[in-house]
């Protein structure tokens, strides 16, 4: 079994999926070159505004030198997101994958805006908690991009 799962380094909340989401998922861009491929079906499990995990029967390799797109539906809203597989886990039948979610901050603050929907019509009584989590990605969201602006 290969996993190089990094020890936890994520910047946001990741929700799991309790509602089966089954994304399209193609081939972007290989060494930076755009290329088109078939799309194939994987089961996304979790979600956050800066990854994912998915399953697929499908063997990836672990690298940045191919982006992947994922084209999904959430709560009625089709989202396109792109993304690199940053590690991998084999089971004796599927693969499960983390993938590092490439989006500028427009795409970012829209998916932050749906997985908030997505929380809040699972648990409509927790609005203390919807807050919370709302509030926290918009916090990573602002430090990201102060980050940024440093680092230019």
């Amino acid at each position: 079994m290969e996993h190089s799962e990094p020890k936890e380094q994520r910047n946001y909340v990741r929700l799991h999926m309790s509602e089966t989401i089954i994304a399209r998922m193609s081939i972007e861009q290989v060494n930076g070159v755009s290329v088109h491929s078939r799309s194939k079906p994987v089961l996304i499990t979790e979600l956050s505004p800066g990854g994912l995990r998915m399953l697929t029967h499908l063997e990836l390799p672990s690298s940045s030198h191919y982006l992947l797109g994922f084209q999904l539906m959430i709560k009625q809203v089709e989202m396109k997101l792109n993304g690199y597989v940053v590690w991998r886990d084999a089971d004796e039948s599927q693969f499960c994958y983390g993938i590092s979610l490439r989006l500028t901050a427009s795409e970012r603050r829209a998916l932050i805006s749906l997985l908030n929907m997505y929380l809040t019509t699972l648990c409509p009584d927790q609005l203390k908690i919807h807050e919370l989590y709302k509030s926290m990605s918009l916090y990573y969201l602002h430090t990201s991009k102060q980050h940024l602006d440093q680092s230019i």
